[in-house]
């Protein structure tokens, strides 16, 4: 068997979660574009919803509101990290304070967008998600081999 060589190799589970809707038809719009057949996308815009599927689902890839009724984003965040400490989450905002962005770091967030949403910074954050994850991925194949060896 040969050793993953890019993120292809499985694709990319990602979760959208934005009370919007019309933020997540531009997400989806702009991934399916740009990362065809690259990833599997759930999108939520009631984030109980997102909670109750993260609790039996695992993604690679979290893209979610901080501001929403219900479910806070980063209760959310926090939700996912404990089901899956790998799942990395990126923030999307139209306005947040100081507290808020220094919590969702200590609860793992890796990066934010604002709203509204660029699309070249979506690409290009989605694009170095899907790299990182491709040298993860070849990293644990290599250790998992050595091991059988």
């Amino acid at each position: 068997m040969n050793a993953p060589n890019s993120s292809v190799d499985r694709k990319l589970t990602l979760a959208v979660v934005d009370d919007d809707p019309s933020v997540i038809h531009l997400v989806r719009k702009v991934l399916d574009t740009q990362f065809p057949g690259r990833m599997e996308i759930h999108s939520f815009t009631d984030p109980r919803e997102a909670k109750d599927w993260l609790s039996v689902n695992c993604c690679d890839l979290l893209l979610l509101d901080i501001v929403m009724p219900h479910v806070d984003g980063l209760e959310l965040l926090e939700h996912a990290k404990r089901r899956n400490a790998w799942t990395q989450a990126i923030l999307i905002t139209a306005y947040s304070t100081c507290d808020r962005l220094l919590k969702a770091v200590d609860l793992g967030a890796i990066d934010y967008l604002l709203k509204p949403i660029d699309h070249d910074l979506l690409t290009a954050v989605i694009e170095h998600e899907i790299a990182r994850f491709g040298r993860w991925q070849t990293a644990l194949y290599g250790t998992m081999e050595a091991v059988k060896s």
